[in-house]
């Protein structure tokens, strides 16, 4: 089905640029994502659809919700190619940061701080990493929300005025999240499209985990055995059990294959 669509995809915009076809199959390729693949394919269709409009008022920011691990930056930077490649966005790079990167330290630093950070990021993805740290719950009353509200101010802006050619993605984990786009500005919640605006990055399944890591091995001509790869399905499904996998899922056994690979063959 998701191998369908991908090809239906391809027919429908005439995808002919090498780079686009690279960052649509490996789309295709990575586990676990079914539900995001096809919700990826729908956007693109809308997205489409509405910049041939001059007075769309779709917005097409994302909110990316889910444990650390399940895919999201990676996935953000193939979105952004592909976009670019099929004319949704003049550039298609990603410029990836944290609330860090756009809160200063001192007052008057933050808006052109924040500005700068949108403005490179200007045709292509500004992708925001552990977003609530804009405006935490734990420090409500602190300087740190206050200057985190002013980044806000500025990425409001942007996201509307750019719109067109400017993506924003943020994430983090959807209550936090939630918390400081429903919070820090009134109009935060607005910017985002309330069918293709939330997307949910579910923890991997260990079966999932176990084929991420199969992959790591084959893709460095690391060879393995069957009792080994009994092993290897047994830890991960027990770490899993436990809780000890959710953490960092696809990250967990992509290190857990780097040791292995590290330490020596089977």
């Amino acid at each position: 089905k998701n191998m369908l669509s991908c090809k239906s995809f391809e027919k429908k915009y005439g995808i002919q640029d090498r780079n686009s076809e690279i960052a649509l199959k490996s789309l295709e390729e990575m586990q676990g994502i079914d539900e995001i693949r096809e919700q990826f394919h729908a956007y693109c269709c809308r997205l489409s659809k509405e910049r041939q409009k001059q007075d769309s008022i779709f917005r097409p920011h994302m909110k990316f919700v889910g444990n650390p691990g399940t895919g999201k930056t990676t996935i953000a930077r193939l979105f952004a190619q592909i976009l670019k490649d099929k004319g949704l966005l003049s550039k298609g790079h990603i410029v990836s940061v944290t609330a860090a990167d756009l809160i200063g330290e001192y007052i008057g630093q933050t808006r052109p701080k924040t500005a700068k950070v949108c403005e490179s990021a200007i045709g292509g993805i500004l992708f925001v990493d552990e977003a609530y740290g804009l405006y935490p719950r734990t420090e409500s009353d602190s300087k740190s929300n206050s200057f985190g509200k002013e980044a806000v101010e500025i990425i409001l802006q942007y996201m509307e005025n750019y719109k067109n050619d400017l993506i924003f993605i943020f994430a983090g984990y959807e209550d936090d999240l939630n918390y400081t786009i429903n919070n820090s500005n009134d109009g935060f919640k607005s910017r985002f499209d309330d069918v293709y605006g939330l997307w949910n990055f579910n923890s991997y399944s260990p079966e999932v985990l176990y084929n991420i890591a199969m992959h790591h091995f084959h893709k460095n001509n690391f060879q393995t055995t069957d009792e080994f790869n009994i092993i290897l399905r047994t830890i991960i499904t027990i770490r899993h059990t436990l809780g000890q996998t959710s953490i960092g899922n696809a990250r967990y056994v992509e290190n857990l294959a780097g040791a292995i690979m590290n330490y020596g063959s089977v």
